[in-house]
């Protein structure tokens, strides 16, 4: 009896800290916003800045929609992690019919406007973040000329980013950035017109920066990556 009292008491400690991962759903086309799950997902980009998420819970946008940003609310912003390798955040496409990934070239849009007045206009922002992977989605129109931060997917100061499969169309100051990253992979993506319509010199359709300064970007493979018809294309 004292043994089980011990273990009931244990357990009792332990359990307010697990959390269980849950899986997200995004689909700009339904007629009215819902809670996120798969019988009721979002339908705009904006609900997403109001929901708490947590550690490995996935983010699927449906196939063949398209969600636009209107503001710098609308960006994603990861702000959660997964826990290993094996239990990634992922946010990434899903069927109607509940599956998961990509079939053919249907992924989903997430269209930055080029013209709302946001400072950032990223499509997907993270920071502070660990074993994320981004992927099967297609990012078009991100960023201006007056945006601080235009890539479609930025990292910053985070560990083990994956960028896979996605097709990057007329992200003006490039596509894909990591900043101070420590390990991560960026691959088999498709950047076309990156730099149009109003590229000035500065950024690269996939950069990599920050490696002479303290928590130097390293640790990154990027590799089967297909950029062309592009301004920037280091």
């Amino acid at each position: 009896m004292k043994l089980q009292r011990i273990l009931t008491g244990f357990l009792l400690l332990i359990m307010p800290s697990l959390s269980f991962a849950a899986n997200y759903y995004v689909d700009c086309s339904a007629s009215k916003n819902g809670n996120g799950s798969y019988a009721s997902p979002w339908n705009n980009l904006n609900a997403l800045s109001s929901k708490t998420f947590k550690t490995g819970d996935g983010l699927y946008f449906k196939v063949n929609t398209t969600c636009t940003l209107k503001s710098d609310n609308d960006r994603i912003q990861v702000r959660w992690s997964g826990t290993g390798e094996n239990s990634r955040a992922i946010i990434g496409a899903y069927y109607g019919d509940g599956k998961f990934g990509l079939g053919g070239n249907n992924r989903p849009i997430i269209n930055g406007n080029q013209s709302y007045p946001g400072d950032y206009q990223s499509g997907i922002y993270i920071k502070d973040q660990k074993y994320v992977t981004v992927k099967d989605l297609k990012f078009t129109n991100i960023g201006n000329s007056k945006a601080k931060s235009p890539k479609a997917v930025l990292a910053l100061q985070s560990n083990n980013i994956n960028v896979e499969n996605c097709y990057f169309y007329r992200s003006s100051y490039g596509s894909v950035g990591y900043s101070r990253v420590n390990t991560g992979i960026i691959s088999d993506n498709v950047v076309e017109q990156s730099g149009y319509p109003n590229w000035t010199g500065s950024g690269a359709a996939i950069e990599v920066t920050g490696a002479n300064i303290t928590g130097a970007t390293k640790n990154i493979l990027v590799t089967r990556n297909k950029v062309f018809n592009s301004k920037n294309e280091g």
